[in-house]
């Protein structure tokens, strides 16, 4: 009787790469327009204005860019059911 297949051990460490990049791959072109958006915001403002309410134009950015990888993280983890 043939023995039935078994699965090849998956190591961890090439697991988890290959999760990194998939996320990497999907963070990517809304991490690029984010950055572009920040760098023009910061690139169209007199040198009068470097400072001050650009400032604050800058971190709600970042913080948009901070909840969009977190977000497409835990999406990445409900892909694989955990």
């Amino acid at each position: 009787m043939p023995q039935p297949k078994t699965a090849l051990p998956v190591d961890p460490a090439v697991e988890r790469q290959e999760r990194i990049d998939a996320v990497m791959n999907e963070l990517r072109p809304k991490l690029d327009a984010m950055l572009q958006k920040m760098v023009e915001t910061i690139v169209d403002k007199p040198e009068a204005e470097e400072l001050g309410e650009v400032e604050f134009e800058l971190r709600d950015m970042g913080r948009d860019l901070i909840a969009t990888v977190q977000e497409t993280g835990l999406k990445s983890r409900k892909k694989r059911g955990t």
